[in-house]
């Protein structure tokens, strides 16, 4: 494609909720205009794909996308917990347990991609 300038681009915004718009704002561009807002991850990541602009994606969902590319710095991160919660009742029923556990192991085998660590590098024909 041809060069892409980060002057031209808009945000995709995916939630109406006050913190999302914060994010935009403490992000590497919090002049770039928003373009549009859609209302779940899984939108603003088909917007993206589809060239309508940026967003801020989950690297779990972003980093294995095919044309899906962090625009540099990176300087923004965003945290959030991650819970496996029970009831109280049920905390020491063995299947319980054994969920709990597995579904803990599985998060953690991809800790890298849930974290970001696989992140691939812009390409060329960007340019920041």
């Amino acid at each position: 494609g041809g060069k892409v300038d980060a002057s031209d681009l808009n945000w995709i915004g995916w939630s109406s909720d006050p913190s999302s718009w914060q994010w935009l704002e403490e992000s590497d561009y919090p002049e770039m205009p928003v373009g549009c807002v859609v209302h779940t991850p899984t939108a603003a990541i088909e917007a993206v794909s589809a060239g309508m602009g940026v967003a801020i994606l989950p690297c779990f969902l972003a980093d294995k996308r095919q044309g899906i590319y962090r625009l540099p710095p990176g300087n923004l991160t965003l945290h959030q917990d991650l819970w496996i919660l029970t009831h109280e009742d049920l905390r020491n029923t063995a299947r319980i347990r054994k969920f709990t556990n597995h579904m803990a192991n599985a998060i953690l085998s991809h800790r890298d991609l849930i974290e970001g660590g696989q992140a691939r590098p812009l390409p060329g024909w960007v340019k920041i």
